[in-house]
């Protein structure tokens, strides 16, 4: 029951920031063992189990173009948390 809330939490996260646009595929979480540091840094090793989702599209000025910058998503579970760090670049 708990992955199924977490998936769902991802999948609505996800959708509020643009992804799902025409084509835009799945949001993926993947399961880890053990929780990741949290630190500012996507350490390597830790978060690769996940796969970046990068297919984003605007929403404004022009609906359903690609983003003028790129942003990555990554989704990771265990137990208790539902981790999601996103690289927003500018």
């Amino acid at each position: 029951m708990a992955v199924i809330a977490l998936a769902t939490q991802a999948l609505l996260i996800a959708s509020a920031f643009g992804a799902g646009g025409s084509g835009a595929g799945p949001v993926q979480a993947a399961r880890t063992p053990r929780p990741p540091s949290i630190d500012g840094t996507l350490s390597p090793g830790e978060w690769d189990a996940a796969a970046p989702f990068d297919r984003w599209t605007q929403q404004l000025p022009a609906g359903g173009a690609p983003p003028s910058e790129a942003s990555e998503l990554r989704i990771l579970y265990d137990d208790r948390a539902l981790r999601r760090p996103a690289s927003w670049h500018a």
